[in-house]
């Protein structure tokens, strides 16, 4: 269990800037050690972090020797950058030329070329910065941590905040982890960007440090408010070099793996940014980088001397293009004079043609001036008798008025008398209407009438009728009465 728990704790030592034993484990460092070995954690955290960090102290005590010894400290990395002078540089045109054997991507465009070109250009700048291998190590770190991409991108080669967050949270390495979740004091998420893919919020918060930018409170300019600041190319070249140079992403500088006049350590420099995850493969890649600097590297004097006749050729290629140019616009001047005189000449004879067309003119426009002077008699006589024969329309127009005018009283004398006749036959149509329906109504008096005659003829004749069936019966009885007394010679 001790060898287990030491062999933990190194990796994880080598893994995390900060959060060693001698500047105080962290929580999260106990949980990952606590599931390594396999044991759950206790309630009393605060406790079982406090013997975790003692049992580091002892069980790892190279490391610790050697974080006291302050090879990353920025103090004596200072010093060593102090003391150090480079006559060399980089000759980028050699460099890429080179690369293209060793790395498929330098075969063809793309933004890796400027993102190459910016890592050499800040190596460049810093005559301090004399240990090629560095430079081959950061470039190597560069090509892995980004894909194969050479420019700064968010982890997962996401578009997005959003799109990274989706794509951790679905990863089986790193669901389970915590760093790239959203932050409740900054709702932001510090998962990798850049060129090294800068992880955790205290990586974040270092950066400010380091820069000189408050992160206590919101700052544009803050890596810990606003994290995609990591992915500014500018940016994210300082916090490449700076926190590779200076140790402070996981405790370990390239100065440690590098030291002078010493056999470069390519694998364990990878415990720069990530402790071994894929430490032989990237040390490999900064051997090949290292092979191709080493090609590409060249004295200050030469590589002015190289850039004097690079400009000089581009001078010279200029000029010549220039000259390709003057000559080709003066074929193009004489042309044109060419083309220019058979133009004249041919716009010479249009002119003597147009002359003896304009002669032909001439006569025909004599001639039409002849015909002209006889249509124009012509036309006075036509004028004339148009004269006349507008004297006589005038004439005309002057009767067509006067009986227009007669027309028009005869006219209105006519509306007036139907005016009359309507208004006397609606009087007409109106007593007409008066008459009938006073007879309607005389003939409606003389139906009642009559049924009431009828009515009472109908009763006068019931009446007789009565009075007839008296008389009847009467005669019957003095019929009756007669025989009586005819056969009985008496009254009855």
């Amino acid at each position: 269990m001790y060898k287990k728990a030491c062999g933990v704790c190194s990796l994880v030592l080598g893994r995390r800037a900060g959060h060693g034993c001698k500047t105080g484990a962290t929580e999260l460092l106990f949980d990952q050690v606590s599931r390594a070995l396999g044991v759950r954690r206790s309630k009393s955290g605060a406790k079982a972090v406090a013997l975790f960090t003692a049992f580091c102290a002892v069980a790892t005590p190279s490391l610790t020797t050697a974080q006291s010894a302050g090879i990353c400290s920025a103090a004596n990395v200072d010093a060593y950058l102090s003391q150090q002078t480079r006559a060399t540089k980089i000759d980028k045109e050699t460099f890429f030329e080179e690369a293209k054997s060793e790395f498929s991507i330098y075969k063809k465009p793309g933004l890796h070329f400027e993102g190459t070109d910016a890592i050499i250009d800040a190596w460049n700048a810093d005559p301090r910065l004399s240990d090629e291998r560095w430079l081959a190590y950061i470039l190597a770190t560069a090509y892995h941590e980004t894909a194969f991409r050479m420019f700064p991108v968010r982890e997962g080669l996401a578009s997005s905040d959003e799109r990274a967050i989706e794509i951790l949270s679905r990863s089986k390495c790193c669901s389970n982890k915590t760093y790239w979740r959203v932050d409740s004091t900054t709702g932001r998420g510090y998962f990798g960007r850049g060129y090294v893919q800068l992880t955790w919020d205290y990586n974040y918060q270092r950066a400010d440090k380091r820069f000189g930018v408050e992160s206590e409170t919101y700052d544009a300019g803050s890596y810990y408010w606003e994290p995609d600041n990591a992915l500014d190319p500018d940016s994210s070249i300082k916090i490449t070099y700076d926190g590779m140079i200076y140790g402070w992403f996981t405790g370990h500088c390239l100065l440690r793996h590098f030291q002078p006049n010493k056999k470069g350590d390519w694998k364990n420099a990878r415990r720069v940014i990530n402790g071994l995850d894929r430490a032989s493969d990237i040390g490999a890649q900064a051997q090949q980088f290292m092979g191709i600097i080493e090609k590409a590297s060249i004295s200050d004097e030469d590589l002015e001397r190289r850039l004097a006749e690079q400009r000089a050729k581009e001078q010279a290629e200029q000029i010549a293009r220039e000259r390709a140019l003057i000559e080709a616009a003066a074929q193009g001047v004489t042309a044109r004079l060419e083309a220019q005189q058979e133009l004249v000449l041919e716009q010479a004879a249009l002119i003597q043609r147009y002359g003896e067309l304009l002669d032909q003119q001439t006569q025909v426009i004599a001639v039409l001036t002849e015909e002209i002077a006889e249509k124009g008699e012509e036309i006075e006589r036509i004028y004339e008798a148009n004269a006349d024969l507008n004297l006589r329309i005038t004439s005309l127009e002057e009767d067509i008025t006067l009986e227009r005018g007669r027309f028009t009283q005869v006219l209105e004398t006519l509306r007036d008398e139907i005016a009359t006749q309507r208004t006397q036959l609606a009087a007409s149509e109106e007593r007409v209407r008066l008459l009938l329906v006073e007879a309607d109504a005389r003939a409606a008096a003389a139906a009642a009438s009559a049924q009431q005659e009828a009515e009472a003829a109908r009763q006068r004749t019931q009446e007789l009728e009565g009075q007839l069936v008296g008389l009847e019966a009467e005669q019957e009885r003095l019929r009756n009465r007669s025989v009586w007394e005819s056969i009985f010679g008496g009254e009855e």
